[in-house]
């Protein structure tokens, strides 16, 4: 399309091309379903380009996006968190579903040396 643009006192007309963006888009699911309040950080040369929370059914889309390659995160409470990287072509929609783990137990030093201590 057209736009109309004003140099000075006079309209000048410039033609725009406007290019679809990309997104990336899917859902987080845990050992019991889909997991709401994922966050889903989208990372490129190291700084954050978008964070969004996963819906009620663990869905999540980052729109806006150029192509190129991107860090993707997840984290969620109670899971172990999960990080790839995503190859984005120009005006694609890519799609990429996370399986995440339950987190494993951290043992509290303290803790286990009192139940070692009170099993002597």
């Amino acid at each position: 399309g057209a736009v109309a643009i004003t140099v000075g006192n006079a309209a000048t007309v410039a033609d725009v091309l406007l290019a679809r963006s990309a997104s990336v888009f899917g859902t987080v699911r845990g050992e019991d379903g889909p997991i709401a309040g994922a966050r889903v950080t989208l990372v490129q040369d190291g700084e954050a380009i978008d964070a969004v929370d996963t819906d009620a059914c663990g869905a999540y889309r980052i729109g806006d996006v150029g192509g190129g390659e991107y860090g993707l995160s997840v984290a969620a409470a109670g899971c172990e968190p999960v990080a790839t990287l995503l190859d984005v072509a120009e005006e694609a929609d890519v799609h990429y579903d996370v399986e995440l783990a339950p987190a494993s137990p951290v043992a509290d030093d303290d803790l286990v040396d009192e139940t070692v201590s009170g099993l002597r």
